[in-house]
Parts: structure tokens; sequence; C-alpha cells
């Protein structure tokens, strides 16, 4: 499981592109995004795949840059209308082993 040290941030984003921060966020505001809507789903999208391993939600949340589990299963909640145990619950039930 990786866990980070401090967040990811726009300048880290645009040195690794080898690109200006400033550069970066116009391409963002002309794809009509930000990075911090950008580093949300990206984040909730790794969360989604974590979901279908026995990963503990704790570890999950940790793992996706959420220091407790209780914020992560807040903005969870808010982007797929359910807690991401139901999330992992109602998958396995679609798709049992």
């Amino acid at each position: 499981m990786v866990q980070h040290d401090r967040p990811l941030t726009l300048g880290d984003v645009a040195r690794h592109s080898m690109t200006s921060t400033r550069q970066l966020q116009r391409v963002l505001r002309e794809q009509e995004t930000s990075f911090r809507q950008l580093l949300l789903r990206a984040r909730m999208a790794h969360a989604v795949r974590l979901l279908e391993t026995e990963t503990q939600i704790g570890e999950i949340a940790r793992a996706v840059g959420y220091p407790e589990a209780s914020s992560f299963s807040k903005v969870f909640r808010s982007r797929y209308a359910c807690t991401p145990s139901t999330w992992r619950e109602r998958r396995r039930v679609a798709w049992p082993s």
C-alpha cells in the first residue's frame, strides 16, 4: 500500500509533465476542470479499485490521501451516494467470487 508523506500538488504534476504550473492551469481550464477535480476523480477511482480487495477502509482512506476513514467516507458518499462499505458489499453481491 503506497502512502505519501505529503499531498500531491499542481506543481508536482507540472514538474512531472515537464511544463509550468501556469500552462497546466490553462490546459485544465480549457478542459473545464481543475486540479482539485482531477485529483478527486483519481483518488476515488483508485479507492474503487481498492474496494475490490480485502484492504481495510482505513487503509484505503490513507492510500488515497485521507488521514481519517470518516473524511474519506464523507467524500466517497457525496460522489457515489453510498458509503465505501456499502459499495464493497454491492460489488460482492453483483460479482460473487
